[in-house]
């Protein structure tokens, strides 16, 4: 059986100006606007852990 990586569903609301362009720029690049979402989350997710380990050894 395949093992599940994502099991956590989150919805969002978004413009129909960010939505289009969404799908205009996965449509592009072959990707899932799901696997752009997590990515892009998990670059800003990286951003802030970063951030805050800087701030602590400050």
């Amino acid at each position: 059986m395949k093992k599940k990586f994502y099991v956590r569903p989150v919805s969002v609301v978004l413009s129909i100006e960010m939505f289009d362009e969404l799908k205009d720029i996965t449509d592009a690049s072959n990707i899932a606007i799901s696997d752009f979402i997590r990515n892009a989350i998990k670059r800003k997710l990286d951003e802030c852990h970063n951030n805050h380990k800087k701030n602590k050894v400050d």
